[in-house]
């Protein structure tokens, strides 16, 4: 019951949130996003401070398809946080709520403890540290998705020459292609660094690295649609072609995840390959 209340608590904040940043996104007053961002830090303590205290009390942030969308909202949250101290871009907040509004909510849904992995799986070092930078470098990839569909946004209203107060409240392009090729690498490095403690892992337990499972077929897909991605920053290919290519990927991702996911809370047969 205690994950339950924390998310329950927390989507109301988050939601909130969302609501301050549309009123200042469509030329609110200034205080809309000091509001925004009083109310997210206080909805991200409760989750984190929640997280904590259920963690203590015996569960992981990794058993279900719910607690990993929890910990991934978790992370994506504390990327935006951190995005907006270090470049002052609290309105992106209006881009990157809804989405961590919807995943709450299906965290909420699909939380199922008694279908859960043997939270004792999670403990051991190499387990953890592959599903948590695995988990942490896909919320990098929703929020490079997210500063794609921005830059989309941006891209459009200066090719039309629209002015409304969205044009001059986003961020320049610039900074957003900046932003979006770092969180790329960023990205990539995660699920390349995941990758690599579970092949060990699945090496130490199985004597292979090879494991036809679809967590394991999964994490490789990801990792080669966004060595795509990096390999179209080399190339220069334009932005927004890539920003395109960000959000497609992402969604698809996402899909995958919810599908193994799934299977990965009936099953558990890839973290217990791992934990044997």
């Amino acid at each position: 019951m205690i994950l339950y209340t924390v998310l329950g608590i927390t989507v109301i904040g988050y939601l909130i949130s969302f609501l301050f940043a549309l009123a200042y996104l469509r030329g609110g007053a200034e205080s809309s996003l000091r509001n925004m961002m009083s109310v997210l830090f206080a909805a991200f303590v409760v989750h984190f401070g929640g997280g904590e205290l259920w963690m203590f009390a015996g569960g992981n942030p990794l058993g279900d398809l719910g607690e990993i969308l929890s910990f991934f909202v978790l992370c994506l949250v504390a990327l935006f946080l951190f995005l907006h101290l270090r470049f002052d871009t609290a309105i992106i907040g209006a881009y990157v709520l809804p989405f961590v509004c919807l995943l709450t909510v299906g965290a909420i849904f699909l939380h199922h403890p008694a279908t859960g992995i043997d939270p004792h799986l999670f403990r051991k070092g190499i387990t953890a540290l592959h599903a948590g930078s695995y988990v942490f470098g896909m919320a990098v990839f929703a929020l490079t998705a997210t500063l794609g569909a921005v830059y989309l946004v941006q891209d459009a209203k200066l090719k039309r020459k629209e002015l409304s107060p969205v044009l001059y409240r986003l961020p320049s392009l610039g900074l957003l292609d900046e932003l979006h090729h770092t969180s790329v690498k960023l990205g990539f490095a995660l699920i390349t660094v995941g990758l690599a403690f579970g092949a060990v892992g699945l090496y130490a337990a199985t004597g292979s690295i090879i494991f036809l499972h679809p967590e394991y077929i999964f994490a490789l897909v990801c990792w080669m649609i966004y060595f795509g991605l990096l390999l179209g920053r080399f190339r220069k290919i334009h932005t927004k072609y890539l920003a395109y290519l960000s959000i497609i990927a992402f969604a698809l991702l996402l899909v995958l995840l919810i599908l193994v996911g799934g299977n990965l809370t009936i099953h558990g047969s890839y973290a217990h390959s791992m934990g044997e």
